[in-house]
């Protein structure tokens, strides 16, 4: 009967021994599997941000491209109402030394003219 007494007391020892030894391999476990966890979203979050700075990269130059595209569109209206401003000088020039030829060929026929009468 003693013998069976240790002999019982010895199988709850082991077992509370394995019982604490699983619990500590447990905890271990536990401990690795959130550390991972831990590092794969970090390696998520940080795959996000670099999807993300790319996309706001491709985003930057298809803005800078535009500005560029609109600031050329910009140069050339402005080189065409020049081209026309600078047209229309032109043609007020022309006319206005038409209209001084004329002047000057009336002038001169009314000289003839009073010539001609003297």
């Amino acid at each position: 009967r003693l013998l069976a007494i240790e002999t019982v007391q010895k199988l709850r020892e082991t077992a509370l021994k394995e019982h604490e030894s699983s619990e500590k391999k447990n905890a271990q476990i536990e401990g690795k599997m959130r550390r991972e966890s831990i590092h794969w979203a970090v390696a998520a979050q940080d795959h996000s941000l670099s999807e993300a700075r790319k996309e706001n990269s491709k985003v930057e130059a298809m803005e800078r491209k535009e500005r560029a595209k609109n600031i050329a569109e910009v140069i050339r209206l402005q080189e065409q109402t020049k081209a026309q401003i600078i047209r229309q000088q032109d043609m007020d020039r022309a006319e206005e030394a038409q209209a001084r030829l004329l002047a000057i060929e009336t002038a001169q026929q009314l000289r003839e003219t009073a010539l001609k009468e003297h």
